[in-house]
């Protein structure tokens, strides 16, 4: 990047009270001097900003109006961008404008969309006139109303609503809600929506999804809703809340705990849900304080505000992940929860899988620990047990279903006895994923799964953690026993470190030895098993292949091999 001599590092001493700090004493004068140009510097100090901060007024021209601004400089200026803000309420446009405070968003959400050698009242002058003027030139976001209103949302709080719900001709009823609050000064509320009802409360919407966890000892009430034919305005809270009419004095109090009282309200507008598109956004209305300050009207001991609002429906959950469309349905079995299995499960489950089945007789230990998802509270616990909880707890969608014993102490004929549920999953799994690092089971698992045309995943580290294997055996395909014949003739080279025993630890009290090797090292191998699930699961693979992992140079970059191999003539499979 070429820098100009505004830019130029000096090592003298700082030339005023700026917030460019010592490294560049002329950028804040060259900046002032650019501003001055195209517009009037009215004030600058920082009685109203932050530490560190710089606030600067400016008046601007535009189509015969004079628009004045507020440019915030922060302590990292210029390297990072100041805001820009506009302060009256009647210049601010529809698009691009946070209406709470008047910040402009005018630079494109981008690694490189601000370059510190340029001026402000450069972009001021490029791509105000763009926001004020409409034109398409502006970067493609949508701005739901939801988004500003989250400005008085109480942190902490919570409003999960299904975003893909339409109300047809209805315009009010009620909300079923289930609802519980975390202390504090205010206290937070935390809402999940389980149905919308019409004003006779006939049901228009109801979530089809599991209940989180955390909602399914909660308490259930209805609250009341409207739909406003306008997008209200977060400096509108009176009017909007007398919109609904949930009451008055202790009419419609909601005891949440102890003293604590709550009057609720939802309000749903068309707004802006993608560029050009329009949808329906809720906002939840939160007034929490205690019974006596709702009695006598003291409005100063009640807090007004909201609860964030979280869209969950299908499309939010998969939209930044374009691989849970493929794992979403799936059901899927484990077997080995360790170092490399367990994020496999976690990542498998995060993606919406709908079952998981984990089979592993191993607990979590401090020495464990150290390489393995999760920590310290999980210590004493079997990994699989562990893995469950945490999965209802923040997958709710996944069930799951555990073995804590030997796999091949499993009948797979039968689903009764200690281990059936996990074995009833294994028997109907879509695919079934090895993480044992044990070529028995291996080859156990190939054989049971093949019967039930469905593809292996096997995936491990090699003793000296240098390198490991992401497998797949297909239906029909090449066995376990198949690529020990493609190595044993050198078409397949073994991932570095296969023999590698002597780097493996031996753990005081335990008789098998394990691999060394970091979680950062092996979450390699995990993601990468996750990265072929997908694959396997979007498209069935017409054979068996073998990915191999090797750890190159000193620095460890990993470099993967693809070798594809049919049933082997010397295998008895074939």
């Amino acid at each position: 990047m070429s820098v100009p001599a505004p830019m130029a590092r000096s090592g003298g001493p700082v030339g005023g009270d700026t917030p460019c700090g010592a490294a560049w004493p002329d950028r804040f004068t060259w900046e002032l001097a650019r501003l001055r140009e195209r517009g009037r510097v009215t004030g600058a100090g920082r009685e109203t900003a932050p530490p560190g901060f710089l606030v600067v007024r400016y008046e601007w021209d535009h189509r015969g109006r004079t628009l004045p601004l507020a440019i915030i400089y922060p302590p990292g200026f210029p390297l990072t961008r100041p805001e820009i803000r506009m302060l009256r309420v009647e210049d601010r446009p529809r698009n691009h404008c946070n209406p709470v405070n008047g910040n402009l968003c005018f630079l494109a959400h981008d690694r490189h969309a601000w370059q510190p050698e340029t001026s402000v009242a450069s972009y001021i002058e490029d791509r105000l006139p763009m926001i004020l003027d409409g034109t398409p030139d502006g970067e493609p976001v949508a701005e739901p109303m939801e988004d500003w209103w989250a400005a008085l949302a109480v942190p902490g709080s919570a409003f999960v609503i299904e975003s893909g719900w339409e109300l047809g001709t209805h315009t009010c009823g009620t909300l079923a809600l289930r609802v519980g609050v975390v202390p504090g000064r205010p206290p937070a509320l935390r809402a999940f929506v389980e149905g919308v009802l019409d004003g006779g409360g006939g049901e228009i919407a109801r979530n089809a999804g599991p209940l989180p966890l955390e909602f399914s000892a909660a308490r259930s009430i209805r609250v009341p809703w409207r739909l406003l034919d306008e997008e209200p305005q977060p400096d509108e809270y009176e009017r909007v809340f007398g919109a609904v009419s949930p009451g008055t004095g202790t009419t419609g109090l909601i005891p949440l705990a102890d003293s604590l009282r709550a009057r609720i309200a939802a309000v749903a507008c068309r707004t802006e849900i993608t560029h050009g598109e329009r949808g329906l956004s809720w906002i939840l209305l939160v007034r929490t304080g205690s019974r006596r300050a709702f009695e006598h009207g003291r409005a100063d001991q009640i807090h007004s505000g909201t609860a964030r609002t979280l869209r969950a429906g299908l499309d939010d959950r998969r939209s930044r992940s374009p691989s849970a469309g493929v794992i979403a349905g799936k059901r899927i079995a484990i077997v080995g929860l360790g170092a490399v299995g367990a994020p496999v499960a976690l990542d498998l489950a995060r993606n919406g899988a709908r079952s998981i089945a984990m089979a592993d007789l191993d607990i979590v230990t401090p020495g464990n620990a150290v390489r393995w998802p999760l920590g310290e509270s999980a210590w004493g616990r079997f990994k699989v047990d562990a893995l469950a909880d945490f999965i209802a707890a923040n997958h709710a969608a996944t069930r799951t279903a555990v073995a804590r014993m030997p796999i091949g102490n499993l009948d797979f004929r039968t689903a009764e006895g200690e281990g059936g549920e996990f074995v009833a999953a294994l028997n109907q799994a879509d695919l079934v994923v090895d993480c044992s690092t044990s070529f028995e089971v291996e080859r156990l698992l190939a054989r049971h799964a093949g019967s039930m045309g469905a593809p292996l995943i096997s995936a491990y580290g090699t003793a000296a953690f240098t390198g490991g294997v992401v497998a797949c055996f297909a239906p029909g395909g090449g066995c376990p026993n198949c690529l020990l014949h493609q190595y044993g003739s050198g078409a397949i080279a073994r991932p570095s470190g296969e023999r590698g025993d002597a780097h493996a630890v031996r753990l005081p009290g335990c008789a098998d030895a394990t691999f060394s090797g970091a979680s950062h090292d092996l979450g390699e191998l995990s993601m990468h098993a996750v990265r072929v699930a997908v694959r396997t699961l979007r498209a069935a693979p017409a054979t068996s292949f073998v990915e191999t992992l090797n750890f190159v140079g000193e620095d460890r970059r990993p470099a993967w091999r693809f070798d594809p191999f049919e049933r082997h003539p010397a295998c008895a499979c074939g």
